[in-house]
């Protein structure tokens, strides 16, 4: 329990860091924000791993265990996307049960492939290029063509039954973190 709740707030400090917003301000009612695609929220989970010294091994064994933890699904757009609750989270250590954005799979796996490469490497990488990696419009996959890392591929379904993806597409859209918000 304690891991998580160190985990929990490594990672909402470091998203804070690189500038994910927790929840979309145009909205009437508390709605998390999905970084779909964006490079800084694969940083914000490698910065939260590094700073609780878990390894990403460690995460992913306990994806399928405990309450909320494992891949689940979220209608983003026209897209359901795959998405990922680490351990621990919404059991309100540092934001309240449901509350900040809701982290990717694919930014999940492109963080646990971050600790294979040398951590002064991806410490150069970022610090030359510090704020395009900040910039909400800049892909997780041109951060892993600079740290010469494979993309991992995560799947995304259609909306609608057909889709394959447990519900999500008939549930409220969640939005796209983006800047400004």
């Amino acid at each position: 329990m304690l891991a998580d709740a160190n985990f929990d707030l490594a990672l909402a400090t470091a998203e804070w860091a690189v500038g994910i917003p927790p929840q979309n301000s145009g909205s009437p009612a508390y709605q998390p924000c999905v970084p779909v695609g964006q490079a800084r929220e694969a940083i914000a989970i490698w910065l939260a791993i590094l700073a609780t010294h878990r390894s990403a091994g460690e995460l992913h064994g306990g994806l399928n265990t405990g309450p909320g933890g494992g891949i689940t699904s979220t209608g983003v757009g026209n897209t359901v996307v795959q998405t990922w609750a680490y351990p621990g989270m919404g059991r309100g250590y540092v934001t309240p049960p449901g509350g900040g954005p809701q982290n990717t799979a694919a930014g999940y796996q492109l963080a646990s492939a971050m600790t294979s490469v040398p951590e002064l490497r991806v410490s150069h990488v970022l610090s030359d290029a510090w704020g395009t990696w900040l910039n909400w419009r800049t892909r997780d996959a041109q951060l892993a063509r600079a740290l010469g890392v494979r993309m991992p591929s995560i799947r995304s379904f259609p909306p609608g039954p057909s889709g394959g993806a447990s519900g999500a597409a008939s549930a409220a859209q969640s939005p796209v973190c983006t800047s400004g918000q």
